[in-house]
């Protein structure tokens, strides 16, 4: 990605501005700029990375997660199945317990 592409936010371009303002014609200062844009620019890459990297195995995670909204869980046509709910993983031996919690929840008067 080009440097000019590149979106810094506003705090980082406004302190860069002003900085350069207070530095007008200081060729050492512009190439220190320049070299830092480029290392930010670097990192921001190697974030969006990291995020592709990771995302997709979190995907799962957070759509799963729409099933635990009070509308749904309350609601039987639209509850999600037990099975389907994410964090399975952490259930270990205690899955019977929290499935049959899971199913009083409908008939608790609210």
């Amino acid at each position: 990605m080009a440097l000019s592409q590149a979106g810094f936010g506003p705090k980082f371009l406004s302190e860069a501005d002003k900085l350069t303002r207070q530095h007008a014609g200081d060729s050492d200062f512009q190439s220190r700029l320049a070299s830092m844009k480029m290392k930010c620019n670097g990192m921001l890459l190697e974030a969006v990375e990291q995020v592709k990297q990771r995302l997709p195995s979190n995907k799962r995670l957070f759509q799963g997660l729409c099933g635990f909204t009070p509308s749904r869980v309350l609601s039987p046509t639209q509850r999600v199945p037990f099975r389907q709910l994410p964090f399975q993983h952490l259930l270990r031996n205690k899955e019977d317990l929290i499935e049959s919690q899971y199913r009083k929840i409908l008939l608790h008067i609210w």
